[in-house]
């Protein structure tokens, strides 16, 4: 086996440069793994591409695929799934790859951002039409995702969680890879806000985060027609596997009106160093 591939370019990921079958196998397994940098900041600096990856939940990986984490020189995986979500399905990684649990909303498991994994645990069985639609229903979707966005900055389990990710990303030696169960929520803060510290335009962390949208909506699109077959509410269910703008601009406002900006919310929110945060803002800058 060769070592991790690399990135030829500034911006370019490291995922183009795998090798067929395993580029193939991952994006088969784990549908929204993507690279979290290779993004140009204000100042015009760019963040470092092939070493911050953002997927979904990464279960039952085939061997092309777990080899595929291996030549991307992944040496880290941070789960910000709860237990409940974690237990049915567990990452399946290379023994050479540290798994760190970093649960984000141990302390409210059931919210938007867990709804979805709930909904889907019992695979090629119709979820309960009555139950879901009184869960999601009228207009409760949206707003369970909202509350979940802003479950990411006022949880003293999302900022302990969170912390964990941000110093273990400034002392990791290789490759970072992060995910919940979708790849779009949890992950999709874990995201924004590494790419807002290091100075990305908002509106580029938002594009960023909407990628996310084709890739959710292909993965859930079986569990939508079947539920909406039933006689479910196919458009709220639809609100829980897509991504919005203005579900990470809630946890943009209540982390701006909580903090004043994005530096303090990492020293006063997640208890960073100076240190630590100067080290965290090299590692993610090429």
């Amino acid at each position: 086996m060769g070592g991790p591939v690399g990135a030829s370019e500034p911006g370019q990921s490291s995922l183009d440069a795998l090798a067929p079958e395993e580029r193939s196998a991952l994006r088969s397994a784990a549908p929204n793994f993507r690279d979290a940098g290779g993004l140009r900041t204000k100042s015009g600096q760019r963040m470092r591409a092939g070493s911050l990856f953002r997927t979904g939940q990464l279960a039952n990986l085939p061997s092309d695929a777990e080899q595929a984490l291996t030549s991307l020189g992944v040496t880290d995986v941070y789960d910000l799934r709860t237990r409940a979500e974690r237990t049915p399905k567990p990452d399946t990684l290379p023994a050479q790859i540290r798994l760190i649990v970093a649960d984000v909303l141990a302390d409210a498991p059931t919210s938007g951002a867990t709804a979805l994994a709930a909904l889907s645990s019992g695979k090629g069985n119709p979820p309960s039409v009555d139950a879901v639609n009184a869960l999601i229903g009228g207009g409760k979707a949206r707003e369970l995702m909202h509350e979940a966005y802003r479950d990411f900055i006022r949880l003293n389990s999302a900022n302990t969680a969170y912390r964990e990710f941000a110093v273990g990303i400034a002392n990791s030696g290789g490759a970072v890879a992060f995910h919940c169960t979708a790849g779009k929520d949890r992950t999709g803060w874990g995201a924004a806000m590494l790419q807002l510290l290091v100075g990305v335009d908002s509106d580029d962390v938002i594009s960023h985060y909407l990628e996310s949208s084709p890739r959710t909506s292909a993965e859930f699109a079986p569990l939508v027609e079947l539920f909406a077959s039933a006689g479910g509410d196919g458009d709220a269910l639809r609100d829980l596997v897509d991504v919005e703008p203005d579900y990470l601009q809630t946890a943009i406002d209540l982390m701006t009106s909580t903090y004043g900006d994005i530096e303090a919310y990492f020293v006063k929110g997640l208890k960073l160093s100076s240190g630590e945060l100067a080290a965290l803002e090299r590692r993610l800058l090429a």
